[in-house]
């Protein structure tokens, strides 16, 4: 019955992440295709655009991981 509920938990946290996750990763995209058209791009704006962009795969991983080990 414990297991049971880590597994509702880590579901409903998987759930509530992803929601808060999505309009996220897409003002990340916007912003990154904003700053590639630049006419004169910055890199340093791409630099830190990139590293936004890695931090919500990695995010997006674990919210995978998460959804796959409460879904076993």
């Amino acid at each position: 019955a414990g297991d049971r509920k880590y597994r509702e938990l880590g579901a409903d946290m998987a759930h509530e992440l992803r929601s808060l996750i999505q309009p996220l990763r897409l003002q990340v995209d916007t912003l990154r295709e904003r700053v590639d058209r630049a006419k004169r791009p910055d890199p340093q704006a791409q630099r830190v655009v990139r590293s936004m962009l890695e931090g919500m795969r990695r995010i997006e991983r674990l919210v995978t991981d998460l959804r796959h080990y409460t879904s076993e």
